[in-house]
């Protein structure tokens, strides 16, 4: 800004923003399916501006360029205008992955690594259980883990999930888990996922025994079955 003359006042001096250079910035959709907005428009030098994608129904935000943010798989995402910008958006339908289907994709860990927002997870009809003993299966996308027809009482049966500890824990979407048997229970952490036609099975859980009264023998550990933990969520 400007120096200070005669009488300094320690203050800060900015320049009138209607003296600084103006940028265009342009967006347009690579491949269809959507719209985004504004197509074009014109801002002050380091102005952070919004574009929004309004993908077809049916489709999300595959891809941005241009933007601050071009990971995100939102459809609002910011600018940094300092020049002309050429911002792009491009659009896809959520995917339908089946475990085993591919050898990419031979357990559920690894489909739910690959899993965005809005794609499907298949279980086809079998047992599954962890290489090792106890595993850990976390839900953090609003992805649906279902069976081949969770509608079927028998398809639900047929599809066993066991030795997994199964994590609903989205902050975005929420999730969707139907159609099958889970040997064990389902922990909700801060998020409202949909739980249906689903078979809850053998989750009996064994407390300790003993005491810590030194001439006293301890008794047995009391059973209680649970099939869902709520912690913040509902």
């Amino acid at each position: 800004g400007a120096g200070d003359s005669g009488v300094v006042d320690l203050g800060f001096h900015f320049r009138d923003h209607r003296t600084l250079p103006q940028y265009a910035l342009t967006a347009h959709v690579i491949g269809g399916h959507g719209s985004v907005s504004p197509a074009s428009a014109s801002y002050y030098a380091g102005t952070i501006a919004s574009v929004t994608a309004s993908p077809d129904k049916g489709y999300r935000v595959a891809q941005w360029t241009g933007t601050m943010n071009d990971a995100s798989k939102l459809n609002t995402n910011n600018v940094f205008v300092w020049g002309d910008v050429n911002v792009t958006v491009s659009f896809e339908q959520p995917k339908t992955y089946v475990v085993n289907g591919d050898p990419n994709y031979g357990t559920i860990g690894r489909v739910l690594d690959a899993a965005q927002d809005g794609d499907v997870v298949i279980l086809p009809a079998g047992m599954y259980t962890p290489i090792g003993g106890m595993s850990g299966i976390t839900i953090t996308r609003g992805i649906t883990l279902t069976s081949e027809n969770p509608d079927d009482p028998d398809v639900a049966a047929a599809t066993v999930v066991r030795g997994y500890g199964i994590t609903v824990a989205t902050t975005g979407p929420e999730a969707t888990i139907e159609g099958f048997t889970s040997i064990g229970a389902v922990n909700v952490v801060g998020c409202s996922p949909t739980i249906r036609n689903m078979i809850f099975r053998d989750t009996t859980m064994i407390g300790p025994n003993g005491t810590t009264s030194p001439n006293s023998d301890g008794g047995d550990g009391s059973s209680a079955a649970a099939v869902l933990y709520i912690y913040n969520g509902s």
